[in-house]
């Protein structure tokens, strides 16, 4: 469940119950909260109502591990049925899906509004147009990721379980 908490007194205010194990950090932007859940559904909670305004199961109920990503206009999300999806964030209309080559618990990152980044616990790296769900980047590292990538400036890291971080730059190089 979803629970505000009132800053001056320290007591729960709002509460929404979603019925489900979450594992994953909800992600916030505006007065939206979205989350995923153990029953592999997403959803977005108005926070200052205290209530549900849309949710959306994966396509075949797998769970959500990792956190979505939020921007301006889209929210983007990663399960274990091995998609990612990209949702309108404010009518939860699906935008584009994109089928990996694994589960994903790394949580998407978002850079730029323009691109998502998708580590997978195989070993995928994909960099996504955040516009479309087009492929424009591609990577088989050969170990499992299940940490989240990290961008700066012109490069993004990436923590395996193979006890190696790897720096990649703007052209794909590692």
């Amino acid at each position: 469940s979803y629970s505000s908490v009132n800053k001056i007194i320290g007591q729960v205010d709002r509460k929404v119950e979603i019925n489900s194990y979450i594992a994953s950090s909800p992600a916030v932007y505006d007065q939206f909260l979205y989350v995923g859940d153990y029953d592999g559904v997403l959803y977005a909670v108005d926070i200052t109502k205290g209530e549900i305004v849309w949710k959306k199961p994966t396509e075949d109920k797998k769970q959500y591990i990792a956190s979505p990503a939020v921007c301006e206009d889209v929210i983007i999300s990663a399960s274990e049925d091995k998609n990612v999806y990209c949702f309108n964030r404010k009518t939860g209309t699906l935008l584009w899906r994109f089928q990996t080559k694994g589960m994903v618990h790394a949580s998407p990152v978002i850079g730029n509004n323009k691109t998502v980044l998708i580590a997978t616990l195989n070993g995928h790296l994909y960099l996504l147009d955040i516009n479309t769900g087009k492929s424009l980047w591609h990577y088989e590292l050969g170990s499992p990721i299940s940490a989240s990538p990290a961008l700066s400036k012109n490069r993004f890291y990436v923590a395996s379980q193979d006890g190696n971080l790897y720096c990649f730059g703007t052209n794909g190089q590692n």
